[in-house]
């Protein structure tokens, strides 16, 4: 079976057609198709012929198809209903929910303090902020839509993402690229080579920096009180020039404001630092 699921194609279908027609078992099928017997057995019971009760509690899930198996009729209802969410949306505009949340936000509140507060009401609202701003940013443009955008803290006319592909954190004053790095460092061919990165604790209430060296892959942990500039240069300043000079040719360090002092590190160590402009998420990326 592979690892990644994909929907039953119209080809697939109407070989179901054909073997169910024939009185095919389910596993046959299964078998025939390179599906889960489980793949077959509920898309033969949403589009399978079932006979529905008119007085029968309605079953959960999406509704059933009366009239037999016919691969073109369930494929372009699966295709329909793909289309449609399972669950309707709770902010809707002009539902009382909606009216809810204009209202609060209308006092000065922010989404997330509206969501908090309709999770607390005495017949509570479970609604993530996150929705709040979807719905919001979701109106169609209009003079509504402006003055609805105004109530939330910074009004902007679109929605900016927190974390979306580029690094929002501005570049390291004096930095040299990565890309200007010499290209015999990537062969990892001699020691000296070391990779600089910081490590945050819950809450950002502790730090630590970390320094790996390319070839050896020699871990050192920096123990840091704080993730400021100054005190972080110093601190592996302080850790670098413990090795011999052949062992600190140069570092690699990403584009965390925490290195802007990197220039402090140079000439304290001698080592060229190189910034790595790429959005990362710490050393389980690789060795750049």
């Amino acid at each position: 079976m592979p690892k990644t699921y994909n929907h039953l194609s119209l080809e697939e279908r109407a070989v179901m057609q054909v073997m169910f027609g024939h009185d095919c078992s389910l596993r046959a099928i299964a078998r025939k198709l390179r599906r889960s017997a489980l793949t077959i057995s509920r898309e033969l019971a949403r589009s399978g012929g079932a006979v529905t009760d008119p007085l029968a509690a309605p079953s959960p899930g999406r509704p059933r198809t009366a009239g037999g198996y016919r691969c073109a009729k369930a494929h372009q209802r699966a295709q329909r209903l793909a289309c449609k969410a399972r669950v309707a949306r709770k902010l809707v505009h002009g539902n009382a929910l909606w009216t809810r949340v204009i209202e609060t936000l209308r006092t000065g509140l922010s989404p997330e303090q509206a969501s908090g507060i309709l999770q607390r009401m005495p017949e509570p609202v479970r609604i993530g902020h996150e929705s709040v701003y979807t719905a919001l940013y979701a109106m169609p443009r209009g003079e509504l839509r402006s003055q609805i955008l105004e109530l939330l803290a910074r009004g902007h006319k679109t929605r900016r993402p927190r974390s979306a592909g580029t690094d929002r954190r501005g570049l390291i004053p004096g930095a040299t690229s990565i890309d200007e790095r010499p290209t015999d460092i990537n062969e990892r061919l001699v020691p000296g080579h070391w990779e600089g990165d910081l490590i945050k604790g819950a809450k950002n209430q502790s730090q630590v920096g970390t320094l790996v060296e390319r070839k050896t892959l020699f871990t050192v942990l920096v123990a840091l009180n704080n993730a400021m500039a100054e005190h972080t240069a110093q601190r592996f300043g302080l850790v670098l020039n413990r090795f011999d000079a052949a062992m600190r040719l140069n570092m690699t360090y990403d584009n965390g404001r925490e290195m802007a002092q990197h220039q402090a590190v140079s000439q304290a160590t001698g080592i060229a630092v190189y910034s790595d402009r790429t959005p990362r998420a710490g050393l389980a990326c690789g060795l750049r």
